[in-house]
């Protein structure tokens, strides 16, 4: 989905906080990428919050069971 933004070869490519190849990164393309992704917590209340939290504790141990494993 992110390299549809900017290529790889782009000068830009830094700035993509979509972009998550592992390649080199802007110390605010990281940032920004964390509160896009915490964002919606804010504004879900405090059910909304807890699903969407839970949801996305979730998927980031989905992506890591691979490496612990």
């Amino acid at each position: 989905m992110g390299d549809i933004i900017t290529s790889d070869t782009s000068a830009i490519n830094k700035y993509d906080f979509f972009d998550s190849d592992g390649l080199e990164k802007s110390i605010s393309g990281v940032i920004a990428k964390n509160l896009t992704a915490v964002a919606p917590m804010a504004f879900l209340g405090p059910m909304g919050a807890s699903i969407y939290g839970g949801a996305y504790v979730i998927r980031e141990m989905a992506k890591a069971m691979p490496m612990l494993y």
